[in-house]
Protein backbone atom coordinates (compact mmCIF):
# COMPACT_ATOMS: atom_id res chain seq x y z
CA UNK A 1 0.00 0.00 0.00
CA UNK A 2 1.11 3.55 -0.36
CA UNK A 3 0.54 6.80 1.05
CA UNK A 4 0.66 10.24 -1.21
CA UNK A 5 2.83 12.81 -0.37
CA UNK A 6 3.13 16.27 -1.81
CA UNK A 7 0.32 18.66 -3.97
CA UNK A 8 -0.43 18.36 -7.44
CA UNK A 9 1.78 15.60 -9.69
CA UNK A 10 2.38 12.67 -6.77
CA UNK A 11 6.54 12.46 -7.07
CA UNK A 12 7.47 10.62 -3.55
CA UNK A 13 5.35 8.16 -2.10
CA UNK A 14 6.24 6.27 1.62
CA UNK A 15 5.55 2.18 0.68
CA UNK A 16 4.55 0.21 3.43
CA UNK A 17 5.59 -2.91 3.41
CA UNK A 18 3.33 -5.47 4.69
CA UNK A 19 4.63 -8.85 4.82
CA UNK A 20 3.20 -11.99 6.60
CA UNK A 21 4.21 -12.26 9.85
CA UNK A 22 5.30 -8.86 10.48
CA UNK A 23 3.79 -7.01 13.15
CA UNK A 24 5.02 -3.35 12.25
CA UNK A 25 4.94 -3.15 8.69
CA UNK A 26 8.27 -1.19 6.97
CA UNK A 27 8.02 1.98 5.62
CA UNK A 28 10.35 3.36 2.67
CA UNK A 29 10.16 6.56 0.35
CA UNK A 30 10.34 6.08 -3.23
CA UNK A 31 10.81 9.11 -5.44
CA UNK A 32 8.98 9.26 -9.20
CA UNK A 33 10.79 12.42 -10.61
CA UNK A 34 12.01 12.95 -14.01
CA UNK A 35 15.05 14.89 -12.43
CA UNK A 36 18.39 13.91 -13.23
CA UNK A 37 19.86 10.96 -10.87
CA UNK A 38 22.32 11.97 -8.78
CA UNK A 39 22.65 15.50 -9.33
CA UNK A 40 19.80 17.37 -9.54
CA UNK A 41 17.24 17.61 -6.64
CA UNK A 42 13.21 17.39 -6.98
CA UNK A 43 11.07 19.96 -5.08
CA UNK A 44 7.87 19.72 -3.91
CA UNK A 45 6.45 20.93 -6.86
CA UNK A 46 7.91 18.76 -9.37
CA UNK A 47 10.90 21.55 -10.34
CA UNK A 48 14.56 20.08 -10.90
CA UNK A 49 17.23 22.41 -9.48
CA UNK A 50 21.21 21.31 -8.95
CA UNK A 51 21.63 18.87 -6.02
CA UNK A 52 24.32 20.87 -4.82
CA UNK A 53 22.26 23.60 -3.84
CA UNK A 54 19.88 21.38 -1.38
CA UNK A 55 20.81 22.59 1.78
CA UNK A 56 23.12 25.89 0.74
CA UNK A 57 20.33 28.07 3.35
CA UNK A 58 19.00 29.60 0.38
CA UNK A 59 15.55 28.43 -0.62
CA UNK A 60 15.77 27.67 -4.49
CA UNK A 61 12.71 25.37 -4.44
CA UNK A 62 10.05 27.96 -4.64
CA UNK A 63 8.04 26.14 -1.91
CA UNK A 64 11.19 25.74 -0.22
CA UNK A 65 11.31 21.75 0.28
CA UNK A 66 14.85 22.41 -0.69
CA UNK A 67 15.70 23.52 2.43
CA UNK A 68 13.70 21.19 4.83
CA UNK A 69 14.97 17.80 6.09
CA UNK A 70 18.45 19.02 6.07
CA UNK A 71 20.93 17.16 8.34
CA UNK A 72 24.73 17.35 8.12
CA UNK A 73 25.38 13.93 9.84
CA UNK A 74 23.89 10.28 9.36
CA UNK A 75 24.98 8.35 12.90
CA UNK A 76 24.58 4.83 12.43
CA UNK A 77 22.60 2.71 15.51
CA UNK A 78 26.12 1.02 16.36
CA UNK A 79 27.59 3.88 16.57
CA UNK A 80 29.19 4.32 20.27
CA UNK A 81 29.79 8.06 21.60
CA UNK A 82 32.58 6.44 24.00
CA UNK A 83 34.43 4.62 21.26
CA UNK A 84 37.44 6.67 19.19
CA UNK A 85 37.10 6.49 15.54
CA UNK A 86 40.18 4.23 13.86
CA UNK A 87 42.19 5.40 11.31
CA UNK A 88 40.89 2.90 8.48
CA UNK A 89 42.38 4.70 5.77
CA UNK A 90 45.81 3.26 6.87
CA UNK A 91 44.25 -0.59 7.93
CA UNK A 92 45.28 0.44 11.80
CA UNK A 93 48.63 0.48 11.41
CA UNK A 94 49.44 4.33 11.93
CA UNK A 95 47.40 5.72 14.90
CA UNK A 96 44.44 7.98 13.83
CA UNK A 97 45.83 11.48 14.11
CA UNK A 98 44.27 14.47 16.13
CA UNK A 99 45.54 17.84 14.52
CA UNK A 100 45.94 20.05 17.46
CA UNK A 101 46.49 24.32 17.64
CA UNK A 102 47.24 25.99 20.78
CA UNK A 103 45.76 30.13 20.73
CA UNK A 104 47.07 31.91 23.43
CA UNK A 105 44.19 34.70 23.78
CA UNK A 106 45.65 36.35 27.27
CA UNK A 107 47.89 36.07 30.66
CA UNK A 108 45.47 36.45 32.97
CA UNK A 109 47.70 36.12 36.23
CA UNK A 110 51.47 35.43 36.49
CA UNK A 111 51.64 34.49 40.24
CA UNK A 112 55.38 34.51 41.54
CA UNK A 113 54.95 33.29 44.78
CA UNK A 114 52.91 30.35 44.16
CA UNK A 115 54.42 29.77 41.45
CA UNK A 116 51.15 29.85 39.60
CA UNK A 117 50.45 30.80 35.54
CA UNK A 118 47.13 31.95 34.41
CA UNK A 119 45.73 31.31 30.98
CA UNK A 120 42.98 32.21 28.44
CA UNK A 121 43.71 29.62 25.54
CA UNK A 122 41.82 28.63 22.61
CA UNK A 123 41.63 24.69 21.78
CA UNK A 124 41.53 23.86 18.19
CA UNK A 125 40.82 19.97 16.91
CA UNK A 126 40.93 18.37 13.81
CA UNK A 127 40.27 14.78 13.21
CA UNK A 128 38.54 11.94 11.04
CA UNK A 129 35.45 9.60 11.77
CA UNK A 130 35.08 6.60 9.29
CA UNK A 131 31.99 5.83 10.78
CA UNK A 132 29.98 8.89 10.18
CA UNK A 133 28.73 9.83 6.84
CA UNK A 134 28.01 13.93 5.99
CA UNK A 135 25.62 15.32 3.73
CA UNK A 136 24.30 18.40 2.09
CA UNK A 137 27.76 20.07 2.89
CA UNK A 138 28.48 23.50 1.41
CA UNK A 139 31.98 23.41 -0.26
CA UNK A 140 34.62 26.04 1.27
CA UNK A 141 32.45 26.61 4.44
CA UNK A 142 32.64 25.48 7.67
CA UNK A 143 29.69 23.32 8.36
CA UNK A 144 28.44 24.15 12.08
CA UNK A 145 27.06 20.97 13.59
CA UNK A 146 23.73 21.77 15.59
CA UNK A 147 24.41 21.14 19.37
CA UNK A 148 22.11 18.32 19.94
CA UNK A 149 24.61 17.23 17.14
CA UNK A 150 27.29 17.35 19.31
CA UNK A 151 26.31 15.56 22.03
CA UNK A 152 26.43 12.45 20.23
CA UNK A 153 29.57 12.33 19.07
CA UNK A 154 32.96 11.19 20.16
CA UNK A 155 35.10 14.15 20.98
CA UNK A 156 38.60 14.24 21.75
CA UNK A 157 38.45 16.94 23.99
CA UNK A 158 36.16 15.15 26.41
CA UNK A 159 39.36 12.96 26.77
CA UNK A 160 42.00 15.33 26.99
CA UNK A 161 43.87 15.81 30.47
CA UNK A 162 45.32 18.87 31.33
CA UNK A 163 48.49 17.54 33.07
CA UNK A 164 49.84 20.29 35.38
CA UNK A 165 46.73 22.38 35.48
CA UNK A 166 45.70 23.29 39.04
CA UNK A 167 43.31 20.71 40.29
CA UNK A 168 39.37 22.72 40.12
CA UNK A 169 41.17 25.60 37.83
CA UNK A 170 39.93 24.74 34.73
CA UNK A 171 37.11 26.10 33.35
CA UNK A 172 35.79 25.86 29.73
CA UNK A 173 33.25 28.29 27.78
CA UNK A 174 29.80 27.01 27.53
CA UNK A 175 30.01 27.60 23.87
CA UNK A 176 31.74 24.56 22.20
CA UNK A 177 31.68 25.25 18.07
CA UNK A 178 32.04 21.92 15.97
CA UNK A 179 32.23 21.88 12.13
CA UNK A 180 32.68 19.84 9.56
CA UNK A 181 35.68 20.92 6.83
CA UNK A 182 34.56 19.95 3.58
CA UNK A 183 37.88 17.97 2.19
CA UNK A 184 36.74 15.03 -0.36
CA UNK A 185 34.31 14.43 -2.96
CA UNK A 186 30.81 13.86 -2.80
CA UNK A 187 30.10 9.93 -2.89
CA UNK A 188 28.21 8.33 -5.75
CA UNK A 189 24.36 8.01 -4.77
CA UNK A 190 23.34 4.36 -5.19
CA UNK A 191 19.69 4.60 -5.61
CA UNK A 192 18.61 3.28 -2.07
CA UNK A 193 18.77 6.76 -0.30
CA UNK A 194 15.48 8.00 1.35
CA UNK A 195 16.67 11.52 0.33
CA UNK A 196 17.79 13.39 -2.40
CA UNK A 197 20.96 14.70 -1.38
CA UNK A 198 25.31 14.91 -2.08
CA UNK A 199 26.69 12.23 0.73
CA UNK A 200 30.95 12.49 2.45
CA UNK A 201 33.02 9.90 3.73
CA UNK A 202 33.36 10.11 7.07
CA UNK A 203 37.11 9.25 6.70
CA UNK A 204 37.68 11.60 3.76
CA UNK A 205 36.30 15.27 5.45
CA UNK A 206 37.34 16.69 8.66
CA UNK A 207 35.45 17.37 11.73
CA UNK A 208 37.00 20.36 13.95
CA UNK A 209 36.19 21.88 17.53
CA UNK A 210 36.55 25.08 18.71
CA UNK A 211 37.14 25.47 23.03
CA UNK A 212 38.01 28.43 24.95
CA UNK A 213 39.20 27.83 28.09
CA UNK A 214 40.86 29.70 31.17
CA UNK A 215 43.59 27.36 33.02
CA UNK A 216 45.84 27.64 35.92
CA UNK A 217 49.23 26.21 35.47
CA UNK A 218 52.32 24.92 37.94
CA UNK A 219 55.44 26.77 36.78
CA UNK A 220 58.54 26.66 38.84
CA UNK A 221 60.25 29.69 38.54
CA UNK A 222 64.03 30.36 38.97
CA UNK A 223 64.50 34.22 40.21
CA UNK A 224 68.22 34.06 40.24
CA UNK A 225 68.11 36.76 37.89
CA UNK A 226 65.32 38.69 39.01
CA UNK A 227 64.30 41.46 37.62
CA UNK A 228 66.28 40.53 34.54
CA UNK A 229 64.71 36.87 34.20
CA UNK A 230 63.32 34.70 31.68
CA UNK A 231 60.82 32.01 32.55
CA UNK A 232 60.02 28.93 31.23
CA UNK A 233 56.77 26.97 31.29
CA UNK A 234 55.18 23.69 30.17
CA UNK A 235 51.94 23.22 29.91
CA UNK A 236 50.42 19.67 29.11
CA UNK A 237 47.76 17.57 27.58
CA UNK A 238 47.83 14.25 27.53
CA UNK A 239 45.43 11.41 26.23
CA UNK A 240 45.30 8.02 27.29
CA UNK A 241 45.00 5.83 24.38
CA UNK A 242 42.10 2.96 24.68
CA UNK A 243 43.95 0.48 22.34
CA UNK A 244 48.01 0.82 21.66
CA UNK A 245 48.95 3.56 19.54
CA UNK A 246 45.37 4.02 18.85
CA UNK A 247 45.20 8.16 18.52
CA UNK A 248 47.91 10.41 18.15
CA UNK A 249 48.00 14.42 19.12
CA UNK A 250 49.71 16.12 15.83
CA UNK A 251 51.07 19.30 16.10
CA UNK A 252 49.39 21.32 13.05
CA UNK A 253 51.41 23.43 10.71
CA UNK A 254 51.06 26.65 12.84
CA UNK A 255 50.46 24.28 15.72
CA UNK A 256 50.66 27.78 18.47
CA UNK A 257 49.48 31.44 18.03
CA UNK A 258 50.47 34.19 20.07
CA UNK A 259 50.62 38.20 20.01
CA UNK A 260 54.18 39.16 21.71
CA UNK A 261 52.63 42.39 22.06
CA UNK A 262 49.45 42.29 23.02
CA UNK A 263 48.99 39.12 25.53
CA UNK A 264 51.06 40.28 28.43
CA UNK A 265 50.51 40.70 32.09
CA UNK A 266 52.10 44.10 33.86
CA UNK A 267 55.01 41.47 34.97
CA UNK A 268 55.75 39.57 31.52
CA UNK A 269 56.02 39.45 27.64
CA UNK A 270 56.26 36.31 25.41
CA UNK A 271 58.96 35.69 24.21
CA UNK A 272 58.75 32.44 22.17
CA UNK A 273 55.96 30.20 22.49
CA UNK A 274 56.21 26.46 20.12
CA UNK A 275 54.54 22.92 20.97
CA UNK A 276 56.29 19.58 20.80
CA UNK A 277 54.49 15.95 21.17
CA UNK A 278 55.37 12.83 22.55
CA UNK A 279 53.92 9.12 22.07
CA UNK A 280 54.08 5.88 23.81
CA UNK A 281 51.96 2.60 23.64
CA UNK A 282 49.46 4.10 26.85
CA UNK A 283 49.19 7.89 25.65
CA UNK A 284 50.13 10.52 23.74
CA UNK A 285 50.70 14.23 24.72
CA UNK A 286 50.79 17.88 24.04
CA UNK A 287 53.40 20.18 25.13
CA UNK A 288 53.16 24.09 24.80
CA UNK A 289 56.46 25.50 26.34
CA UNK A 290 56.34 29.54 26.62
CA UNK A 291 59.16 31.80 27.33
CA UNK A 292 58.26 34.53 29.02
CA UNK A 293 60.79 37.87 30.09
CA UNK A 294 60.41 39.73 32.61
CA UNK A 295 59.31 43.34 31.77
CA UNK A 296 62.34 44.82 34.24
CA UNK A 297 60.85 48.46 33.39
CA UNK A 298 57.88 47.97 35.41
CA UNK A 299 59.34 46.21 38.32
CA UNK A 300 62.17 49.18 38.53
CA UNK A 301 59.00 51.58 38.64
CA UNK A 302 56.98 49.69 40.82
CA UNK A 303 59.38 47.88 43.15
CA UNK A 304 63.19 49.38 43.16
CA UNK A 305 62.21 53.72 42.78
CA UNK A 306 60.02 53.50 45.91
CA UNK A 307 62.16 51.59 47.56
CA UNK A 308 64.66 54.27 47.08
CA UNK A 309 62.64 57.40 47.23
CA UNK A 310 61.56 55.97 50.94
CA UNK A 311 65.88 55.15 51.92
CA UNK A 312 66.07 58.68 50.59
CA UNK A 313 63.61 59.85 53.14
CA UNK A 314 64.94 57.36 55.90
CA UNK A 315 68.50 59.51 55.13
CA UNK A 316 67.40 62.65 54.77
CA UNK A 317 66.29 62.50 58.50
CA UNK A 318 69.83 62.67 59.91
CA UNK A 319 69.54 66.38 58.46
CA UNK A 320 66.59 67.49 60.24
CA UNK A 321 66.77 70.35 63.19
CA UNK A 322 66.01 68.78 66.24
CA UNK A 323 64.53 72.34 67.51
CA UNK A 324 61.79 72.36 64.17
CA UNK A 325 61.52 68.63 63.86
CA UNK A 326 57.68 68.09 64.10
CA UNK A 327 57.02 70.72 61.47
CA UNK A 328 59.72 69.11 58.71
CA UNK A 329 59.45 66.11 59.39
CA UNK A 330 55.56 66.23 58.26
CA UNK A 331 55.91 68.55 55.63
CA UNK A 332 58.21 65.88 54.04
CA UNK A 333 55.64 63.10 54.26
CA UNK A 334 53.22 65.18 52.79
CA UNK A 335 54.81 66.08 49.93
CA UNK A 336 55.85 62.37 49.28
Amino acid sequence: SVAARGLGDVYKRQWYNRRCGVTEPTQRTLIFSACEFGTEFTCESGRCIPISKRCNQHKDCNDGSDEEDCNFIHIPDQYKKIQAPENSLENGVNPLPVITQITLLNIDMVDTVAMLVGLTIEIKLRWKDDRLTFANLIPEKENAIPENVVDRLWLPLDHIIHENAVIGKVHQDNIKRVYIIPSGDPIPLTGYESYEEQHYAGSENWIELLQRLRIEYDCTFNLEKFPFDQQKCEFIMKMSLPKNNSLTLREDDTSSIYNSMSKKDNQFRIEDMYTSTAQTAKETRFITTIIMRRVYNTQMLNTFLPTFLLWLLAYSTLFIRVHDFSDRFMLSLIHI
